[in-house]
């Protein structure tokens, strides 16, 4: 599976930038982050924001071996990773940001919307294969 290919979500409305294959590779931590972000977005129920962006390592202080994750101890409000249009149109390459979340139920109207447009591509692109 390509990158282009696992993070074919990420990278709807992205397409007009052209990301090279080398781009996607160099980002691929940045990739993996928003899209555990856009998972736990889809899961949220309100309460607590499980996103890499509100959670802290649990450390042992005895040993210093990472524990888990905690997070209940989040400040302000909440938010997630994703990529950021304006920033790759300034930089060209996928460009990555932190921001707010506007609540649970849009958040994952905006996700649901991201979901039909890559399935209905897909749709079409399989159409056009079968009677191209």
């Amino acid at each position: 599976m390509t990158l282009r290919e696992k993070y074919k979500y990420l990278l709807a409305g992205f397409e007009s930038f052209n990301f090279t294959d080398e781009q996607l590779q160099f980002a691929v931590f940045s990739f993996e982050n928003a899209r555990l972000d856009m998972e736990s977005c889809l899961s949220c129920q309100g309460d607590i924001c499980k996103t890499t962006v509100n959670r802290m390592a649990n450390v042992d202080g005895r040993t210093g071996e990472f524990t888990g994750w905690d997070y209940s101890k989040q400040r302000g409000g909440k938010f997630y990773y994703a990529l950021l249009p304006k920033g790759c149109a300034m930089y060209k390459r996928p460009h990555f940001a932190v921001i707010e979340c506007p609540g649970p139920a849009e958040r994952k109207e905006e996700i649901a919307s991201i979901l039909r447009r890559v399935k209905n591509r897909e749709e079409r692109q399989e159409k056009a294969r079968v009677y191209g």
